[in-house]
């Protein structure tokens, strides 16, 4: 167990259910996050290391810059 990373948790895990709601909030589309979950599954199920990367690379660092710049561009 990594010590650190179970003391962060809680702080990190705060900060991530404010952004998921103002992601939510800010950008409610279903056929977008439809999408995006189909993205991941049909990664995974291809079984293929890269592709899964990618996938939940842009499911997550992809999504919070996009999130970002909408919220720049709001002055947020």
């Amino acid at each position: 167990e990594n010590q650190v990373l179970l003391r962060l948790w809680p702080v990190i895990e705060a900060h991530i259910t404010v952004a998921l709601a103002q992601d939510q909030a800010i950008r409610s589309d279903p056929a977008r996050v439809i999408q995006q979950h189909h993205a991941l599954i049909e990664a995974l199920h291809s079984r293929d290391r890269s592709a899964i990367e990618k996938a939940f690379w842009q499911h997550t660092i992809g999504s919070a810059e996009e999130l970002i710049a909408i919220m720049d561009e709001r002055g947020q």
